[in-house]
């Protein structure tokens, strides 16, 4: 271990000495040790947009990922105060993605003298997501993409909730009650969230399932609607004496063709009268 220290200190001295620092004056340098043997330093670059300014750690961290390397075994980190420096928020939680708890992590003064503590004490309460798929320690890339591959990114949930996401199904209208009974069976040993079925057989299901949380659902319609054959037709409708003027549908020209019938209303008004009159000539 001491004969690590001595070379990630090297390398984070000489990696301090390359830093972009013109608005801080403020020079920082850290090293990696990578589980593969192979040392990554990098040093703190700073920007006019103060935070786009990049720190010593992740920057070496990152040169680790860029060359395939995926675990950290040791970290160094050393500024220019008589104070030990330690690694800001951001940094400590980068650390904590690609090291083990145990993982030691040295923080250096000026001159190089350190405290040691591990990842797990420098963040007792790491951010993690639950859905985790991480890199198989101690093996190359290719390796990792396949051992992903065969277990088909199963995400880490707990036998209670992943239980509780599962409905069981079961559509045919021909299933039988023997089936439609193990169904509900096995849900309510499982503790599925629900049981579907199809809508002939929702009240056995709920008979069944009397008592439990499992829930009865079904698919109307399922699996197909009535297909029509032809053009929707309407029976033409007989105007009433109040009725506004509409517009009325046409079967003939098309199942969404329309015809722009403007009806009149009948009225006892002169013009009427006077149809009436020669009619009656």
């Amino acid at each position: 271990m001491a004969d690590n220290k001595e070379r990630l200190l090297a390398a984070a001295l000489e990696a301090r000495d390359k830093a972009y620092a013109p608005y801080s004056n403020f020079h920082v340098g850290a090293a990696v040790l990578a589980s593969d043997g192979r040392i990554f330093s990098g040093c703190n670059v700073e920007n006019a947009s103060f935070g786009l300014t990049i720190c010593a750690e992740r920057n070496a961290i990152f040169a680790m990922i860029a060359a395939g390397a995926t675990e950290i075994r040791e970290i160094l980190v050393i500024g220019g105060t008589e104070a030990i420096l330690p690694p800001c928020g951001a940094c400590r939680q980068v650390i904590a993605e690609f090291a083990q708890p145990q993982t030691v992590v040295h923080m250096c003064n000026r001159t190089g003298a350190s405290r040691d503590v591990t990842v797990s004490k420098m963040i007792p309460f790491i951010f993690r997501l639950k859905k985790e798929i991480r890199p198989n320690r101690g093996k190359n890339r290719a390796e990792n993409r396949d051992e992903n591959s065969r277990s088909k990114n199963m995400i880490d949930l707990d036998r209670e909730t992943l239980v509780k996401m599962i409905d069981h199904t079961e559509l045919s209208a021909h299933s039988g009650e023997k089936k439609i009974a193990n169904l509900c069976s096995e849900a309510r040993s499982f503790g599925f969230f629900a049981v579907c079925v199809n809508g002939a057989y929702t009240r056995t299901a709920k008979d069944l399932l009397e008592g439990s949380v499992v829930v009865v659902c079904t698919v109307a319609g399922f699996p197909l609607g009535r297909a029509r054959a032809g053009p929707r037709r309407t029976r033409p409708r007989t105007p009433s004496a109040t009725a506004p003027a509409r517009s009325t549908w046409s079967s003939t020209s098309g199942p969404c063709a329309i015809k722009s019938s403007i009806t009149s209303a009948t009225t006892s008004g002169p013009s009427s009268k006077r149809a009436g009159r020669l009619r009656s000539r």
